[in-house]
């Protein structure tokens, strides 16, 4: 039993982003080296959601089929590292510059505190709440993604595997326990989608009307979907070296 004096584990990482307008004089905080003061943080909300946030969804639906339950040791299999770096650079495209930050250094943070072993930060955690958290931290993306035209393999295969999880059951067979708002109605589209090998209901209903017009991001995640159900999240993530890797105007991007 830890007592209340007993010291607690934690992250080295510490980062406020402060709005610079104070109404009654300015604090010293920004003399501290993980204080910013700006004058506007909408930016770093952005970066924060769609690189913390959605990376989160991303890595916890397709590790939690191939068996993993916590995050640091799921980090620790090579393939579901190599998938969230993957994912980190599809998506940091539609970041723009944010002033003070570095976005492949950020992104290099990510995966650390992600795989920091003292944390042990569960899975399911991460996956609850999918119907909410995505339409902010995917959506949003993969609008951008499709207005620039750009294939997005990687969050095709995030969104696959979250309509693979909410049907409620792993690749081993083991139940999931679904934890979502939504969960009445989604897990049924999960189903269907797992009989009919048909993913377009469950993008209308959770990712909206836009992003399932995309045909060409419907088959994406269609392929993706097919392949998961014929071969395994194991087998899929153990498969995605055949992209690789480079580094692109100081940006980690797919080849």
């Amino acid at each position: 039993t830890k007592a209340a004096s007993d010291p607690i584990v934690s992250e080295k990482y510490i980062q406020w982003v402060v709005e610079d307008s104070f109404s009654n004089g300015r604090p010293y905080w920004d003399i501290l080296d993980h204080v910013l003061l700006v004058p506007d943080v909408m930016p770093y909300e952005k970066m924060k959601v769609r690189l913390l946030n959605g990376t989160h969804s991303a890595l916890s639906y397709i590790s939690y089929l191939d068996g993993h339950r916590i995050v640091d040791k799921a980090l620790a299999d090579q393939d579901v590292n190599f998938f969230t770096r993957m994912f980190l650079a599809e998506q940091v495209k539609t970041v723009p510059p944010v002033p003070g930050v570095e976005l492949t250094e950020y992104c290099d943070v990510l995966l650390e505190r992600f795989a920091n072993p003292s944390i042990k930060d569960q899975i399911q955690r991460l996956a609850e709440d999918g119907s909410t958290k995505t339409s902010t931290t995917w959506a949003p993306v993969i609008l951008d993604h499709i207005a620039d035209k750009r294939d997005t393999p990687l969050m095709a295969l995030a969104v696959a595997s979250w309509i693979r999880y909410m049907a409620g059951v792993d690749d081993l067979g083991n139940p999931i326990t679904i934890t979502d708002p939504r969960a009445d109605e989604l897990k049924p589209l999960a189903i269907k989608a797992l009989q009919k090998r048909d993913v377009l209901p469950f993008i209308k209903a959770t990712l909206g009307e836009d992003i399932a017009a995309s045909s060409r991001f419907v088959k994406s995640v269609g392929v993706w979907y097919k392949r998961l159900l014929s071969e395994g999240a194991g087998r899929v993530l153990g498969s995605l070296d055949q992209f690789g890797m480079t580094i692109d105007d100081g940006n980690d991007t797919l080849k």
